[in-house]
């Protein structure tokens, strides 16, 4: 396989992970609330850790938005994609139901890998509210060939004849850049 292709391709599982990880960065702050009087050391990790993880994030987006290779694309549909809220908004809130010890630390913390390994595996990144708050939307777009892309843009998508220029975030994912 040639080491550019390899490289994109890491490039991006690491955008989808990024973007599962930022996703959850809600519930590491809760969590990181909720153990503040009894676990300092972990509150403070947890909260350095989501902070990290949305900067970090941000700063992959921005830089692949000035810098990734533009590609103009037309579709012929476009409709706002949010359908994964409700498995968010659960987990969400799992800090406050389960944070009470150590042991049950080390559980959320499993559950959260789990669930950053199966939504990084699936093509699905569409609920993001932390990404929301920084102005990003999010919509699902479908080619003249019947091949549906998610796209990240700060503008609303109102014109499907319009081309509009984009970069590659991810397989599926794309970054309007605005």
């Amino acid at each position: 396989m040639c080491p550019v292709i390899r490289a994109r391709s890491a490039m991006s599982i690491f955008a989808r992970f990024l973007l599962t990880f930022t996703s959850m960065t809600p519930a590491f702050l809760i969590a990181a609330f909720v153990l503040w009087p009894k676990e300092k050391l972990y509150s403070v990790i947890l909260f350095i850790l989501s902070l990290s993880i949305i900067i970090i994030t941000y700063n992959i987006i921005k830089i692949t938005q000035k810098y990734g290779e533009k590609i103009s694309i037309k579709f012929k549909s476009a409709k706002m994609d949010n359908n994964s809220n409700i498995d968010y908004l659960m987990f969400y809130l799992s800090p406050l139901l389960v944070l009470d010890n150590y042991s049950k630390l080390r559980a959320l913390c499993i559950i959260a890998f789990v669930f950053v390994i199966v939504k990084t595996a699936s093509a699905d990144c569409s609920f993001n509210p932390v990404l929301r708050v920084f102005g990003w939307r999010f919509y699902s777009i479908e080619e003249s060939n019947n091949i549906s892309y998610l796209i990240m843009t700060k503008k609303p998508i109102r014109d499907t004849q319009k081309p509009i220029e984009i970069v590659r975030l991810t397989e599926y994912v794309l970054l309007r850049v605005d």
